[in-house]
């Protein structure tokens, strides 16, 4: 059935066929990388954080948080615009809700290690075992990214980041916006992240 319009040369047809579309075209290659390099195995591995039986297990959140944050996403809150996808659905991809993925950050988190930092200064706290485990994982992923692809040369670009955030503990930057100023080793060949210090 074509559906005429108005003044814009085009016309609607009604989709008759049994396809599932997805609003999100570039997130299945996302997540096949994500599968095909071993990442859920390497989270499941070196960060058993929930320790419980559950409807999501760590591998969930972390695809989770790559997929938002591929699509464009920076808050827990944008969870709920791909949990709404069934084509996503459809390919495994589990997006657990904003507050579950709060909770999930929440994990990470020890108040006990911040204790020490003096307002307005440089700080690097000690990292929780969980985010140590996270680290871990994150090398896995990068040593199997390397072993594959075999370069023969690596130029590391080592450079403090500034990563804008409008959360009420993040200062101002020499940029003029509010965020955090991390620590980033880059490899150009491989156009990778090998190393961070938030």
């Amino acid at each position: 059935m074509n559906i005429s319009q108005g003044l814009l040369p085009f016309h609607l047809i009604q989709d008759t066929s049994k396809v599932l579309p997805i609003s999100f075209g570039g997130l299945p290659l996302v997540m096949e990388t994500f599968r095909a390099l071993g990442f859920p195995q390497a989270i499941e591995k070196r960060l058993p954080l929930l320790q419980r039986p559950g409807k999501y297990r760590e591998a969930d959140y972390v695809e989770s948080f790559v997929s938002v944050f591929a699509d464009g996403g920076d808050c827990v809150d944008d969870f709920e615009i791909l949990r709404q996808d069934e084509g996503l659905k459809k390919l495994g991809l589990r997006i657990p809700s904003p507050e579950a993925a709060r909770h999930f950050l929440n994990a990470f988190h020890e108040e006990e290690f911040l204790q020490s930092r003096l307002p307005h200064q440089a700080f690097i706290p000690e990292e929780t075992e969980w985010l140590e485990g996270l680290a871990a994982g994150q090398r896995d992923l990068i040593q199997k990214a390397i072993l594959e692809e075999q370069p023969w040369k690596a130029t590391i670009d080592l450079d403090a980041t500034v990563i804008e955030s409008h959360k009420q503990q993040a200062y101002w930057t020499y940029l003029q916006e509010k965020g955090y100023q991390s620590l980033i080793a880059y490899c150009a060949e491989q156009d990778m992240i090998l190393a961070d210090q938030f």
